[in-house]
């Protein structure tokens, strides 16, 4: 019983190393926002209830599904949710 239950413990703790919470800018990357504003390269999104300052490097209109490349500060910088090969977004 103790055995058994030292290797249920271990085993949950080696899985638990292995996923490494993301905090911060990192936890922004990846997740889906909507365009609510646009002019030009910058406007405004909403991504996670809230809405942020954004940039483009491609053109985009607003009620776009766009998902967030990176942050700077408080401005995320957006990408189209299908663009690139890798089959992320939709």
């Amino acid at each position: 019983l103790t055995l058994g239950l030292a290797l249920l413990t271990g085993s949950y703790l080696w899985a638990a190393r292995k996923n490494v919470p993301r905090v911060g800018a990192q936890a922004m990357q990846g997740l889906p926002a909507t365009v609510l504003d646009w002019q030009g390269s910058e406007g405004h999104v909403l991504a996670r209830g809230e809405r942020w300052r954004a940039k483009a490097d491609e053109p985009v209109a607003v009620g776009d599904s766009v998902e967030v490349a990176d942050v700077r500060g408080l401005v995320l910088t957006i990408r189209r949710r299908n663009a690139g090969s890798d089959g992320a977004g939709q």
